[in-house]
């Protein structure tokens, strides 16, 4: 087994446009910063790219989450060392 995770084009584009922004120095970015016009499909496809390694998730420091803490919320995703490695392999 070779170690790399195999992505779909959309797990493609979304680690795309978190090493580009990671590159100009924006390393967490909301779902909204990376395209979504809903961030609700953004959100989930993160969160699996979370539970792949593949992206760093935290909750977002927001006053809203700081009032009802729930296990929805905001989060921001970094991309991971695995997540370069899985999207160069994908390239």
């Amino acid at each position: 087994m070779s170690g790399i995770v195999k992505i779909s084009q959309e797990d493609k584009s979304l680690l795309k446009s978190l090493a580009i922004r990671a590159k100009h120095g924006h390393e967490w970015s909301r779902p909204m910063d990376l395209g979504a016009h809903d961030s609700s499909g953004h959100s989930a496809r993160l969160k699996r790219l979370a539970e792949k390694g593949l992206v760093s998730r935290e909750r977002r420091n927001s006053i809203a989450n700081m009032i009802v803490r729930s296990a929805r919320g905001s989060y921001l995703y970094a991309i991971t060392e695995a997540g370069q490695k899985a999207l160069a392999a994908a390239s």
